[in-house]
């Protein structure tokens, strides 16, 4: 159906030099090769269109009789008898006025409109709006570069919503009263089927120069910044990108400017650059693409970009997914001292699996600053940023809220003021499944997170692990909440986190509070001073330092916190973390993503709940060994006696082979397994 209903069509086909209709191979800018109809002055105003497939198709075109048509020979511009033919020939309309465009009897749908210029240059400008379209008017017109079709420069894009059958009117004019006249080389009409309502942009920056149309993995944009711009005219929630690796600056110099991210855009890293699905693009990481702030000198940090990412008003629906944000530096006055990475204002997008490294700002929110909104960050890692003279050396919330964070790693980052890795003013949060280690606070509480403000503005902090997080003030080396502002802690480990208070640990150092009005509740969640050590496999990891990306806080076969937490207090998956569409289920995986609940036979249940039990912290303890089927950490007997009982019993337990079914193929797998001892 949205093949019948898409179309091209090229303007002034039998005129001068630029004769002809492009040939059916020629896809343009919308990427759909085949037939074009050609309208020349021997055409009536009105045309039967025949769709891509040559048919006849029902659908009319009525151009307007105003103007002149033209022609121009400039074969430098084009690919053959593709692009020329389309550019070359045109309707002219050399004074103020506007030609009208209108396609007839299309059924409902939603549409994209593909209109070019003429053969552009320098100083040639032609507007365009389509009447109904979400889409701004846009100008058209420039230099061509390699041949290529660039929005802005060779044609404009709009989008529009048919609720019925009807029509689509498009209307071009002239720039200015300046630059009255207006000129129109053809139009594509795309209809977007239902599987997929949002035009796609292909960007490469690892490929060579030359042709660039964005349609596919082999005519990608280069510049990043291209698909953004258009995308902002088009909206965003019409729009995604797909980057493939490669490191892309938003400016060559310019500090000042970012990548704006329009509302309602879905933009995705880390693909090799021939995937056809965001499935096939597996872990992002392993093709790292890089938003960088590294602009100007190469060898130096003090001239990179004052926000590397920026998005005001942005949607719950606006996504940036598989992306490393690094190297901003946001240390002037007027508005650019915050936010190095991310500067967010008014919006709720969602960041996932995304990393903010080394991102430096003089106040506010070095990885991110978010000023009111609701923003998200799913598995994600916020390293070594550093809010040199105030709060919040990953992320600062300022009003608006929650900030709502889920799976993601927070490691080493730094606060002149409060807040080493989160810093929440006036503002609700909610923390789940999440490690923070080595953060520091320099002169104010919250080695890892600090909630202040008022009551109501609280945060929840649920099957996380905080470690070695420091404050160097008597204010909390965990968690620090004042001012009416509350911490329900879950399910959770606080352990090894100081401040500078005396050299001994207590509950003070793991969360601090400085009046009546704020209280913790520490349900079901170990605080070092109060509770057994966790027992971590090995905490200060190999490097023998604490607080350092290395650090292993999952938990040995002997810890305390295994099968010792509270279903009730897991936290539902609003977030998605784990992918599946499903947001009402409770939190399904550990930060490893493995599953949340796993029973251990060898622990007793001394948590709160129906078996499985979840474990305390961001880790669930799993062994990988089939036979050790107690999870002691040894095989032995037992294992064999365990599993024999279940297996007899035909409980699910004894599926070891994970088919669904209890059989004779899960007991040879176990006892292959137990042979070999693993």
């Amino acid at each position: 159906a949205a093949f019948g209903q898409s179309f091209n069509v090229d303007l002034n086909v039998s005129a001068g030099t630029g004769a002809g209709v492009p040939t059916a191979s020629f896809p343009g800018a919308a990427g759909q090769s085949r037939f074009w109809n050609g309208i020349s002055t021997s055409n009536n105003a009105v045309t039967n269109l025949a769709d891509l497939f040559g048919a006849s198709s029902g659908v009319t075109f009525t151009r307007d009789v105003v103007g002149t048509w033209a022609s121009a020979d400039d074969a430098g511009i084009g690919l053959g008898t593709g692009m020329s033919h389309l550019l070359e020939d045109y309707q002219f309309l050399p004074v103020a006025g506007t030609m009208t465009y209108t396609f007839g009897n299309l059924q409902p749908g939603t549409y994209a409109v593909y209109t070019y210029a003429k053969r552009p240059g320098a100083t040639t400008q032609s507007k365009v709006a389509v009447t109904g379209s979400v889409s701004s008017e846009q100008a058209v017109g420039g230099t061509v570069v390699n041949g290529s079709l660039l929005p802005g420069t060779t044609h404009s894009i709009h989008i529009v919503t048919l609720a019925s059958t009807g029509s689509i009117e498009i209307k071009v004019s002239g720039v200015s009263s300046t630059a009255p006249g207006a000129t129109c080389g053809g139009i594509q009409l795309r209809k977007l089927p239902a599987s997929q309502q949002r035009i796609r942009f292909y960007v490469d920056g690892g490929l060579a120069a030359g042709y660039e149309d964005g349609a596919s993995w082999l005519t990608a944009f280069r510049d990043l910044q291209t698909p953004l711009k258009q995308s902002a005219l088009t909206g965003g929630d019409w729009c995604e990108i797909w980057c493939a690796e490669h490191t892309y600056t938003p400016a060559a110099t310019d500090r000042s400017i970012s990548f704006q991210i329009p509302s309602g855009l879905r933009l995705f890293g880390g693909f090799a650059g021939d995937e056809s699905s965001t499935e096939d693009r597996g872990d992002p990481w392993s093709h790292p693409t890089v938003l960088s702030g590294n602009v100007g000198a190469t060898n130096s940090s003090l001239d990179n970009s004052y926000h590397v990412v920026r998005a005001s008003g942005a949607s719950a629906s606006t996504l940036v997914d598989g992306f490393s944000i690094v190297s901003g530096r946001a240390d002037q006055a007027g508005g650019q001292n915050t936010g190095g990475g991310a500067l967010i204002n008014l919006s709720s997008l969602q960041f996932r699996k995304c990393r903010f490294r080394n991102n430096y700002s003089v106040f506010y929110g070095a990885g991110v600053f978010a000023d009111a909104g609701s923003p998200s960050f799913v598995n994600c890692e916020f390293y070594g940023n550093w809010a040199e003279n105030a709060s919040g050396g990953a992320i600062y919330q300022k009003f608006g809220g929650p900030l709502r964070i889920a799976g993601t790693r927070f490691v080493q980052n730094q606060a002149g003021d409060e807040g080493g890795a989160v810093m929440l003013f006036n503002a609700a949060g909610t923390v789940a499944g999440s490690f923070f280690t080595g953060n520091v606070s320099d002169f104010g509480g919250g080695g890892a997170i600090r909630c202040g403000g008022g009551d109501g503005f609280d945060v929840t902090i649920s099957d996380c692990t905080l470690y070695y997080n420091r404050s160097l003030q008597s204010k909390g080396g965990g968690v620090y909440v004042s001012y009416g502002a509350d911490a329900n802690i879950h399910n959770s480990i606080l352990w090894a986190n100081l401040d500078n208070s005396a050299g001994i640990f207590h509950e003070q150092q793991a969360v601090g509070e400085v009046d009546d009005e704020s209280f913790v509740d520490y349900a079901f969640t170990t605080v070092h001073g109060l509770h057994q050590d966790p027992k971590f496999v090995d905490a200060d990891g190999a490097d023998n330092q604490p607080g350092t990306p290395d650090d292993n806080c999952r938990l040995q076969a002997i810890s305390p916190c295994i099968d010792f937490g509270a279903n009730a207090f897991i936290p539902a998956d609003v977030l998605d973390v784990d992918g599946d569409g499903d947001t009402a289920e409770a939190y399904p995986v550990d930060l490893d993503g493995r599953p949340r609940r796993i029973q251990v036979l060898a622990v007793d249940d001394l948590g709160e709940g129906d078996a499985p039990l979840v474990d305390r912290g961001c880790y669930e303890r799993v062994t990988d060994c089939i036979a050790d089927f107690d999870g002691s950490g040894f095989v032995d007997i037992e294992d064999f006696n365990i599993f024999v009982g279940v297996f007899e019993a035909g409980e699910l337990l004894a599926d070891v082979d994970a088919s669904g079914f209890v059989d004779l193929d899960d007991y040879d797998t176990f006892v292959n397994a137990f042979e070999l001892g693993c």
